[in-house]
Parts: C-alpha cells; sequence; structure tokens
C-alpha cells in the first residue's frame, strides 16, 4: 500500500473534509426536530408552541418531547475530531521512545508527510474551528452578573 497523503492527495483529502463538512452544516441549519419516542414517526422543522421543561412536545403522540435531530454539539465534535485525526504532533507525544523512533522512521520515509498532516490540521482549524461558537468564550458573559452584583 501507499501512503495515504503523498503526492497530491492531501487536495483530495482536503476536498472530502469540505464536502464532509458542508453537508454537516446543511444538516445542522435543516433544524429537524425529531421525537424522543423510538415507537413515534414525529419529525418537523416548525417549532411546536406546547413546551413540557423548556423542550417542545410532540404534535404526532402528544407524550415526548422533540430534540434536535443533529445538535450544534454534534458539529462541533465532528470538528474536533477531525483537529485530533490530524494533529500528528500531540499523537506523537503520546509514543514512548521505541515507537517515536519507529513512527519518525516512516514518516522520514515519505517525504512531506508531516507537513501535508500539519497543513490539513490547519485547513480544518481557520476553516471551520475558528468560525464556530463554541470555541469563543467570552468570560464578560459568564461574569455578567458577578460583576455589577458586587459593585456598590
Amino acid at each position: 500500500g501507499s501512503y495515504p497523503l503523498e503526492g497530491e492527495r492531501s487536495g483530495l483529502i482536503v476536498n472530502k473534509i469540505t464536502s464532509l463538512m458542508r453537508s454537516l452544516i446543511d444538516k445542522y441549519y435543516a433544524g429537524w426536530l425529531v421525537c424522543e419516542d423510538p415507537g413515534c414517526s414525529g419529525r418537523t422543522r416548525r417549532l411546536p408552541l406546547q413546551f413540557q421543561r423548556a423542550f417542545p412536545v410532540c404534535q404526532v403522540c402528544k407524550k415526548a418531547i422533540m430534540y434536535a435531530e443533529y445538535s450544534d454539539t454534534q458539529l462541533y465534535n465532528q470538528i474536533l475530531f477531525l483537529l485530533h485525526l490530524f494533529d500528528i504532533r500531540k499523537e506523537q507525544q503520546k509514543l514512548g521512545s521505541d515507537e517515536l523512533t519507529y513512527v519518525r522512521n516512516k514518516m522520514s520515509a515519505c517525504s512531506g508527510s508531516t507537513s501535508n498532516y500539519e497543513e490539513i490540521k490547519e485547513f480544518v482549524e481557520h476553516k471551520y474551528n475558528r468560525n464556530n461558537g463554541y470555541a469563543t468564550v467570552s468570560l464578560n458573559k459568564i461574569f455578567q452578573g458577578l460583576l455589577s452584583a458586587g459593585a456598590c
């Protein structure tokens, strides 16, 4: 077998990642809600007006609640998985000295392999993770009530 990232294959992998992420983002923005009851076929894009404990009640069975078919958490976890998949330096840090020597010998046999992994990781980082709301934490919003309550 040949090395997966040799030659122009890194461009092919970037295109596959782009295609995958576009389909997942489309799935997220479609906004489908599904019923939590496996026996119910309730699936809709309209938000019902009846709620139970802050969750919409299924309009088909009128018993169970509905949840997002593909949530923002699932989308973020997919981005993190792709970052983990191409983070070769982090994985090399987990290896013992003998294993690390073996991996470095194999990687040196394939010219540019480490840089290809880094390029793909940077692509995912810049294109998807930096634009994601989960990747940004605003400490002002978190501590907003505490700072104003403590001021006299």
